[in-house]
């Protein structure tokens, strides 16, 4: 037995009463919500259709649409010289439904707040022999995002025979309207002639959360 709340079609609420310290939330007779000692149970699909506190309307309690809510890039070939930092402009869309990467500015500019997760692969190496070192930088509003959580910032030393690659994670906050995301990469420490070069092989910008 339980504590129940009745919505009846023909005689309003109707409650009963026990001592059971359980309690059934039913519509007509049947239960929809039972609360026990164990935790809740639902009966059937559970939905939010409006959450007022903050203004914004959700729709079902699922996670976020990573089919509409992220962005695929990949790159071609960058040379970069000595002790320099470039800003990387060689990169191709493969995913963008919501048209937030802006290819004319080469920059990130969703229009969706929340949390967004950045995660790349870079492939470096050296047209001559020799050495150098590379270092992937993520700019947010034009600034390099040094304490980003999450960041993993990886050095890559590579040859032409030996290329190696570089993986990096990132976690930013960006407002829907105005913040973006920029990709800057660093090569430094030449051991040899000749320039570096690095390919973009993929990154994925995808929205987590508010």
């Amino acid at each position: 037995m339980a504590v129940t709340l009745n919505a009846s079609t023909t005689a309003g609420l109707v409650t009963s009463a026990d001592t059971s310290g359980d309690l059934n939330i039913q519509s007509n007779g049947s239960t929809k919500l039972a609360i026990t000692s164990a935790g809740a149970a639902v009966t059937g699909t559970l939905s939010a259709t409006t959450f007022s506190g903050d203004g914004s309307a959700l729709t079902g309690l699922s996670g976020p649409n990573f089919t509409d809510n992220y962005v695929r890039l990949s790159g071609t070939q960058l040379n970069n010289a000595q002790n320099s930092v470039t800003k990387y402009i060689l990169e191709t869309e493969q995913s963008d439904t919501n048209g937030w990467w802006d290819s004319t500015n080469h920059k990130f500019l969703p229009n969706k707040a929340g949390w967004y997760q950045v995660t790349c692969s870079w492939f470096p190496a050296r047209a001559a022999t020799g050495v150098f070192q590379f270092q992937h930088r993520l700019y947010k509003n034009g600034t390099w995002q040094e304490e980003l959580n999450g960041r993993s910032i990886s050095y890559a030393v590579t040859t032409n025979s030996t290329p190696g690659s570089v993986n990096c994670t990132y976690f930013a906050y960006l407002n829907g309207t105005t913040d973006y995301l920029e990709n800057y990469v660093y090569t430094y420490d030449y051991g040899g002639g000749g320039d570096g070069w690095v390919t973009l092989t993929h990154m994925y910008i995808s929205w987590v959360g508010v």
